[in-house]
């Protein structure tokens, strides 16, 4: 391997690079061709000759036709002479003409399309708002591409293409599908039964048979913290059974998710969860199972699916259930976006309420909701290229940045840029060893499925090889056209193996290399992909003499690989493919595998950057230390952190291999200072990545992992999210507690409300005499109820007031009442059920204030002196200074706050002194004269006011300074 490489060599590889791309991505013949001056005029252009039928309606689609009438499609109506497509409330899917070879056209949910065709037989599309992907297949069709940010207008005849309509610069995006599958899941969602998403679902056994808690009512709060957003989605299940149940309530979480917090309803008090040792935390809960006790416990489970085990479920009631987890922002052309996928397999139909708040603003409410769309919502850009989130504590400064490496590597330093367009339809040779060793048997049906997905995206013209490996390695077919009929007796051939034996995966590898080298056309690139967990256990094993091998056989040749089942090693399965770009692919679903045989279709002519890394000389942790290949416009985040008392670096190096040749550049790092501010939850998504990293080796760093995911607050495959029914169970239990309060949910504190936006609810007065003072309870006034508990065993039901913007309610304190201080309880039931707890003191007072007068000098006026007033505390005030007890146990004791609130003297003159509040002294301050103040040991009428309104007028006798 050379050196790396100058800026001057960086250019002319780009330079090199770009033109060879072009060429490659837009083909020499006229169908493949800028059509920037031949393109047409969609105003001057006829409606398309060809029919739409549309296949799949998810919401609301509609089509205007060529006499500007309004059509209203519904699922397999056909439509000719069409003008513009819109897609409402849901996705839509049409195909051109009566069947999906011709081509089809997917609209996402809120999209408009508009389509002509010119005299000389091109389509002209528009996107006029929102996302669609274009798949035209064969058509013979030429199809263009308007208004897009480009110079040119892209020809897409052929190929499978997304278009992002960008609403600031008014103009289009058109990217390959196959080099960002991710943004197109919700097109292959829609042709598949819908998988799990945003929605939970809660089972139990009942009498022998698994039955689904009917889900009342979904909530979900999100707010956007820089590139990401912290969810806090509650799920509330109704049991209609008339037993006690034990269930199981499982979340697949979105890509990328990080869990940091976990909540469950308990005796109509939401208890918040705590992360435990995950061994320690099971123990805990079967321990309280058995003592028929209120425990939840969420354990990782697979990938991004958690299961929540919820003891118990009452009869005839609800479990409301309350997650929070940070996940990524969708990052398209047309900018950032929140997605919630709300598929719900396995349970109702709909949903009785579901709602969606966005930074505070409620944007969806709806009844009878359901399932099966995403909620899609525009998300402002806090991180465009280079731009850093911040967080600060007591162990440092924690880092976020985004990076497009191709940008800063090669379109940055080019002297043109990439073409955004689909691969054309080239040819390739895809060599498929398919694992069916014994551990593959509880994974062979999605192995299998795969398989069929992945063969099914080859021509006729393509070729394929099939080698099933076990201990020996068999080609069960050789360099043959990718035909229907020969890919239907491939998958034939796997139903029929039975996978049994160890694992010989050198053995593959070499019967792949020897058809690779022999193969009928040595022109034709070829394709490696493995399917299978990936785990060797007969003939090599060891990880490095595999890679050897792999990097020997196939270092010329692109591999990738499906790694499938819990057990997968896709630590190796990187290792063999990242020297050649591939990519392994982890799926838990069989549109997951859709989106990625999608990218290995064209795969071969994507550009890509191998062996992308980033670092630094400074004292900084970074994360990812290592990235598989970036294909075109992909981006990553990087994840760092620098310990407190030092600095920053002022640039990150970015390295790549380009076209066989190492790339570097640097990347400044505009670390924000003190005055932007900071973003919360960037320690979190750094922890997350650390805890990554070390779970990578296995249970090398187990107690680590454990000790990050504690300090980071970040769920970790080791440790738990543990529900108890009470504080003082996390105590017996020796479970330290230190997320005491939901943050994102109203606190049942005893002392405050959060939805009473920091207002306090009150005692008017607070020391009060027998009689009848006011609470006043500003909570929201949709509340279901406010009902106050008095100490003497009377309840009250408070009133809403207009006029004070609070709920109301007068109580009478009888007259032989004893002094001291008392409690009242106020409950609150929101108008969503949500239950929260004030409590709020009160001091019985009915002795008058007992006065000291003291005369000082006035050292700052000559001539003057100073008459000062103090409260002497009576056996009443003295209640107030029980010992208080704190939450971990050690006393803590009250300060006496004097009740005195006004002091009036009068003076041997017959003059009335109005004297002075001092709140630092807690005294009342009068200056007279030297020549009309009393002596000392005068007495002197003194009128005293305190809170309750208690007066005493007496004669006090003048004492000395004693300041």
């Amino acid at each position: 391997m050379t050196s790396e490489c100058t800026l001057e060599t960086i250019l002319n590889i780009a330079r090199a690079a770009v033109i060879a791309i072009a060429v490659a991505l837009w083909g020499c013949g006229s169908a493949q061709t800028s059509r920037a001056s031949e393109g047409g005029n969609m105003n001057d252009a006829d409606p398309v000759s060809f029919s739409l039928t549309a296949r799949i309606i998810n919401g609301t689609l509609t089509a205007t036709t060529v006499d500007k009438s309004l059509v209203e499609l519904k699922k397999g109506q056909t439509i000719s002479k069409c003008l513009t497509l819109k897609a409402q409330k849901g996705h839509a899917m049409v195909t051109l003409g009566d069947s999906e070879k011709s081509g089809v056209i997917w609209l996402r949910q809120n999209t408009e399309l508009q389509l002509r065709q010119t005299v000389q037989g091109e389509v002209l599309l528009r996107l006029v708002r929102g996302e669609v992907r274009v798949a035209l297949n064969q058509t013979g069709i030429t199809v263009i591409v308007q208004d897009t940010d480009s110079d040119s207008t892209p020809d897409i005849t052929g190929q499978d293409v997304m278009i992002f309509h960008n609403a600031t610069s008014g103009k289009s995006a058109v990217i390959a599908t196959a080099a960002r599958t991710d943004l197109a899941m919700w097109s292959i969602l829609m042709s598949r039964v819908a998988d799990a998403g945003g929605i939970g679902s809660l089972t139990a056994t009942q009498d022998g048979h698994k039955v689904h808690l009917s889900l009342a009512d979904v909530t979900i709060e999100a707010s956007q913290k820089g590139d990401v957003v912290l969810n806090r989605v509650t799920h509330v299940f109704y049991n209609d059974a008339d037993t006690q149940l034990e269930g199981t309530f499982r979340f697949p979480l979105p890509a990328g998710a990080i869990i940091i917090g976990l909540a469950m309803e308990i005796n109509g008090r939401l208890m918040e969860g705590e992360l435990v040792e995950r061994e320690k935390a099971r123990q805990t809960y079967e321990s309280i199972v058995d003592a028929m006790r209120d425990p939840a416990l969420l354990e990782w489970q697979q990938g991004q699916m958690f299961k929540l085990r919820v003891f118990p479920i009452e009869p005839k009631s609800q479990k409301r259930i309350v997650l929070r987890f940070l996940s990524p922002l969708r990052a398209t052309p047309a900018g950032l976006e929140y997605v919630y996928p709300t598929a719900a397999a396995d349970m109702q139909t709909a949903i009785d309420h579901f709602s969606v708040t966005w930074n505070g603003v409620e944007t969806v409410n709806q009844k009878h909701y359901a399932p099966g769309n995403d909620v899609v919502i525009k998300a402002s850009s806090h991180q465009a290229d280079g731009g850093l989130a911040q967080e600060k504590n007591a162990n440092g400064t924690f880092y976020t940045m985004r990076v497009s490496p191709f940008n800063l590597l090669v379109k940055k330093n080019a002297a043109a840029t990439l073409p955004q367009t689909s691969v054309p339809n080239r040819h390739q040779h895809l060599v498929i060893i398919f694992d069916t060793s014994r551990s593959a048997l509880e994974t062979i049906h999605l192995a299998t499925e795969s398989l069929g997905i992945v063969l099914n995206t080859l021509t006729p013209a393509d070729r394929f090889t099939l080698i099933a490996g076990d201990v020996d390695a068999t080609s069960l077919f050789e360099s043959v056209p990718a035909t229907q009929d020969r890919i239907n007796e491939a998958i034939a051939a796997i139903k029929r193996m039975e996978c049994d034996g160890a694992s010989n995966l050198a053995a593959a590898m070499e019967t792949a290399a020897t058809i690779i080298n022999g193969r009928v056309d040595p022109r034709m690139p070829v394709q490696i992909l493995y399917i299978g967990d990936g785990t060797p256990t007969w003939g090599i094993t060891r990880q490095s003499d595999l890679i050897a091998y792999s990097n020997q056989h196939f270092k010329d040749h692109l591999f990738n690989a499906i790694a499938i089942g819990k057990g997968a090693n896709t630590d190796l399965l990187n290792a063999l493919v990242s020297t050649t770009g591939g990519r392994v692919a982890t799926p838990r679903t069989v549109s997951d595998v859709d989106g990625f045989a999608l990218f290995a279709a064209k795969a071969l002519w994507l550009p890509r950057l191998k062996d992308v890394r980033i670092e630094t000389d400074n004292p900084m942790t970074l994360y990812p230390k290592t990235l598989p290949a970036i294909y075109g416009d992909e981006s990553f985040t990087v994840y760092a952190h620098h310990p407190a008392n030092t600095t920053p670096p002022a640039f990150l190096t970015l390295k790549a291999e380009f076209d066989g040749k190492p790339v570097q550049t640097q990347v400044p790092f505009n670390a924000p200072n003190s005055k932007t501010g900071t973003t919360a939850f960037v320690s979190q998504q750094f922890g997350a990545q650390h805890i990554a990293d070390l779970e990578k080796q296995d249970d090398k760093h187990r107690e680590e992992i454990v000790q990050a995911s504690l300090s980071y607050g970040v769920m970790s495959r080791y440790t738990s999210f543990l529900v108890l029914e009470s504080e003082e169970a996390y105590r017996r239990y020796g479970i330290e507690r230190k997320n005491h309060a939901d943050s994102q949910s109203p606190r049942v504190s005893g002392q405050d409300l959060e939805s009473i936006s920091d207002r306090e609810a009150g005692l008017n007065p607070s020391h009060i005499q027998p009689g009848d003072p006011e609470i006043r309870i500003p909570a929201p006034a949709d509340a279901r109820s406010v009902v106050v508990v008095f100490p003497f065993g009377e309840t009250k039901i408070a009133t809403w007031e207009e006029s004070l913007n609070a709920w109301t309610v007068r109580f009478l304190i009888d007259r032989d009442t004893p002094e001291g201080i008392w409690e009242v309880i106020v409950r609150i039931t929101h108008a969503d059920g949500q239950i929260e707890i004030v409590k709020l003191n009160y001091t019985v007072d009915t002795t008058a204030p007992t006065v000291r007068l003291q005369l000082c000098a006035n050292t700052r006026k000559p001539g003057w002196m100073k008459l000062v007033a103090s409260q002497i505390e009576t056996a009443a005030d003295m209640e107030s200074l029980t010992p208080r007890f704190n939450a971990d146990g050690a006393s803590a004791q009250a300060t006496f706050l004097p009740d005195l609130r006004r002091v009036e003297v009068e003076l041997a003159t017959g003059r009335i002194l109005r004297m002075k509040y001092r709140p630092e002294s807690n005294t009342f301050v009068a200056h007279i004269k030297r020549r009309i103040a009393p002596d000392e040991n005068d007495a002197l009428r003194v009128i005293g006011f305190d809170r309750a309104l208690n007066v005493s007028e007496k004669n006090v006798v003048v004492e000395g300074c004693h300041e």
